[in-house]
């Protein structure tokens, strides 16, 4: 609005005083109105509100049409409030043949086999098994979900079976890795009674990793939880070995301490493929995705003293 016209306090005044008084008509009634001027937009008040916008948008985002709708009525007073579904994602695959690996949670993010692996018996009925030779080129494509910011904690959980090799292969994700760029991924490799592992979550800007190298583990199968707190740190990411905290301590082989960026990611989510990595191989089981740093308690619960569960959290 204009500078200010008239006298300050007549009935004739108009406009605006450095943009905080304004005056103005409305309906034949004169009226001064204040605004307070936003002294430091970059403030540490400010960023952190607006982190909270940006996680809650990206949750919003990352519900399906269901659950959306579900909200909808409940806001506009139609339902009760609906239920948190414990998982993100939950898959059994459980399936004895074709191309589709049901997502368990309910909420639809189901995934498509690449290149035609089996699904045979595994930890808990079945299980798919991937590249079984080191040259079929299989997979599972989900498309582009669990696309989540530096913001959000979330968890990843997996049964695996059998030797990966030495070289770290991806398990599950969508990131590049050592490559760079925004994303994340678990690696894992196994020979025998060897483990280890790579978790790592990317932005533009940087990357945050650690690394586990030579961890007695199970001739067998082996179940995997990786965790991250939404802190935007490296000390932020744990990783659990059959119910065990595996993770380094004092111990940085590269990477940066914090993600500068966004960690979202327009590529899609793989189980055993990364696109600068390759392919996994090995028997998976059990892969499950949550939106939340998953406890001790809830770890041991997936873990089921060395059993296993198919029920959701």
């Amino acid at each position: 609005m204009a500078k200010l016209n008239g006298p300050l306090f007549s009935l004739s005044a108009s406009g605006s005083i450095d943009k905080e008084l304004t005056y103005s008509a409305r309906r034949a009634v004169r009226q001064v109105r204040f605004q307070k001027k936003q002294k430091d937009v970059a403030s540490t008040d400010r960023v952190i509100h607006r982190g909270r916008f940006v996680e809650a948008v990206t949750k919003w985002n990352s519900l399906t049409a269901g659950e959306k709708q579900s909200w909808n009525n409940f806001i506009k007073g139609k339902v009760a409030p609906p239920a948190e579904l414990s998982e993100y994602a939950l898959w059994h695959m459980n399936e004895a043949s074709g191309i589709n690996a049901a997502d368990s949670s309910g909420n639809g993010r189901n995934g498509t086999t690449v290149n035609g692996p089996s699904f045979v018996p595994a930890k808990l009925n079945n299980g798919i098994r991937l590249n079984p030779d080191g040259n079929n080129e299989q997979s599972i494509d989900f498309g582009n979900i669990a696309n989540f910011e530096k913001t959000q904690a979330f968890s990843v959980s997996v049964w695996l079976y059998g030797n990966t090799g030495y070289n770290m292969l991806p398990v599950i994700g969508n990131g590049n890795d050592w490559f760079g760029g925004a994303g994340w991924l678990l690696n894992v490799a196994k020979v025998g009674t060897w483990f280890g592992s790579r978790w790592s979550i990317g932005s533009p800007l940087g990357i945050i990793i650690i690394e586990h190298y030579g961890e007695p583990c199970a001739a067998g199968w082996i179940h995997i939880v990786v965790t991250y707190d939404g802190s935007g740190d490296r000390t932020g990411l744990k990783v659990f070995l059959d119910n065990v905290d595996i993770t380094p301590t004092g111990y940085k082989p590269w990477g940066d301490d914090s993600l500068l960026g966004s960690s979202l990611t327009t590529r899609n989510l793989f189980i055993g493929y990364c696109a600068l990595i390759g392919f996994t191989n090995s028997l998976l089981d059990e892969g499950r995705i949550y939106t939340k740093e998953l406890t001790i308690a809830e770890i041991a619960t997936l873990w089921n003293n060395g059993n296993g569960t198919e029920n959701p959290l």
